[in-house]
């Protein structure tokens, strides 16, 4: 079949982090950008001046609190917030606006390597980490309400310093361990959001460094549902379609899998040729975008071809060398 060819233009590049970058999540309202990075901030970025250019992003606050590398960030439902998860071994919660944090929950001094809202109303937080558990936290605030920088600590951690006011606003309520740390975790897109059907699914997603992606039907239960092993080496990033029909995996093997997660089937493999360190799909088209070591891949899941291949020789601009300090953490 014919497939259409598509040209991506070079907007320009946001300086700031001092560190490699290891996460980034846009709002779906003002195209407000957030990023975490090894220097161990969060930087929320924001449209600039009026009358600038309407893809011109600015940096509005520099997010700081973290002992240690950030990996991952998600944002609330009403995207009003964002939650950090850190190798320092706690969830950070903080305001979009203010750039306040609001919220820290401290579970067991493990670093965590990924945290994902639940998004019908982010009364949960979903956290990953390298102890090998995968831990769901129920918040007993509202996100909206102000809040001061708390600690709520896990039941278990011994070196808790949470108080009796402050336990109640994070509870956990599940803990499940593996049998390798956990990588990425992830909740289905927002139920009954604008397009989606309000029957749509409802999933917990979790990947381990030793290949494993296991998933749960519904977040109040979490019952098991599915278990893939088909990945060779660790997995760096999996992500549910918008309509949560759709998982996919990537890792080192530079391979991407497609799942259909109702019947619990692969659908087809295809290689990405490097290490995929991240994985979005588009919310409006049925393509699939991969960053790897050497470039961004977007590829048209219907017609089973690649579209766009954006590298450092067909877009010099958009690659710029990494200073080796900042290549690994101290």
């Amino acid at each position: 079949s014919y497939i259409m060819s598509y040209t991506l233009t070079f907007k320009g590049q946001l300086e700031g982090h001092e560190g490699i970058i290891t996460r980034m999540n846009m709002t779906h309202d003002d195209g407000t950008l957030v990023s975490c990075s090894r220097d161990k901030t969060v930087r929320i970025w924001k449209k600039g001046a009026k009358g600038g250019d309407p893809h011109n992003l600015v940096l509005k606050h520099t997010l700081q609190g973290h002992e240690d590398v950030i990996d991952d960030v998600s944002l609330s439902d009403d995207e009003s917030h964002v939650a950090s998860a850190s190798w320092d071994g706690s969830v950070r919660v903080w305001s979009l606006a203010s750039g306040r944090c609001v919220l820290v929950i401290r579970s067991g001094g493990s670093p965590v390597h990924s945290v994902s809202f639940s998004m019908l109303d982010s009364t949960f937080l979903m956290a990953g980490s390298a102890d090998k558990s995968v831990t769901k936290w129920e918040l007993k605030t509202s996100l909206s309400s102000s809040l001061s920088s708390l600690s709520i600590s896990s039941p278990s951690s011994s070196s808790s310093t949470s108080s009796s006011s402050s336990s109640s606003l994070a509870i956990e309520k599940d803990k499940r361990y593996f049998r390798s740390g956990i990588s990425c975790i992830r909740v289905s897109p927002s139920i009954g959001a604008a397009g989606l059907s309000v029957d749509q699914k409802d999933y917990v997603t979790a990947s381990t460094f030793d290949g494993t992606v296991k998933v749960w039907s519904g977040r109040d239960k979490m019952e098991p549902k599915s278990t893939y092993k088909d990945n060779k080496g660790f997995i760096n990033s999996i992500v549910i379609s918008p309509d949560s029909s759709l998982l996919a995996t990537g890792g080192q093997d530079g391979n991407v899998r497609l799942y259909d997660i109702e019947k619990g089937e692969l659908l087809y493999t295809y290689d990405v040729e490097d290490t995929i360190h991240d994985l979005l799909f588009s919310p409006t088209r049925y393509w699939l975008c991969a960053a790897t070591n050497k470039g961004i891949r977007i590829h048209d899941l219907e017609a089973k071809a690649q579209l766009v291949h954006i590298t450092r020789k067909t877009h010099p601009d958009a690659f710029r060398k990494v200073p080796k300090k900042s290549l690994e953490p101290k």
